[in-house]
């Protein structure tokens, strides 16, 4: 009885498990256009760009994720581009999210925030933690 009950266990252990280590992590060339894909609309997208994010393993999936999950992640109006941000001086303080290197600052009209959903940001809780 002990025995079925380990082999139970084990077969729904690798179901649950082998869609995470089966996915294969983002190349570097492929980690902007990752990023990028937060900007859908659709929450089940989100998510599973979110998880590809932290299976990365880029050095700056931790910061995005952060930037994303306390209303710091934005995109440019006009470019699209995807940048992280903090309050400074008169309007933004801009940071490249794949190296991590300062952009300089920029009105805060130019850009439109990432936006994320309790739903979201308990999934990228868990993906941090």
């Amino acid at each position: 009885m002990q025995r079925l009950f380990f082999f139970h266990f084990l077969i729904l252990a690798l179901a649950f498990c082998t869609p995470l280590v089966g996915t294969p992590a983002a190349t570097a060339a492929e980690f902007p256009d990752l990023v990028q894909q937060l900007k859908e609309r659709s929450t089940s997208k989100k998510i599973k760009t979110a998880r590809a994010i932290a299976r990365s393993g880029h050095k700056q999936s931790a910061a995005i994720l952060e930037a994303w999950l306390h209303g710091r992640l934005f995109k440019n109006k006009k470019s699209g581009k995807i940048v992280i941000t903090r309050k400074g001086g008169e309007g933004l303080l801009l940071t490249d999210p794949y190296t991590g290197a300062a952009l300089g600052t920029s009105p805060k009209n130019r850009y439109k925030k990432i936006r994320i959903n309790n739903r979201l940001r308990g999934i990228v809780r868990t993906l941090l933690g």
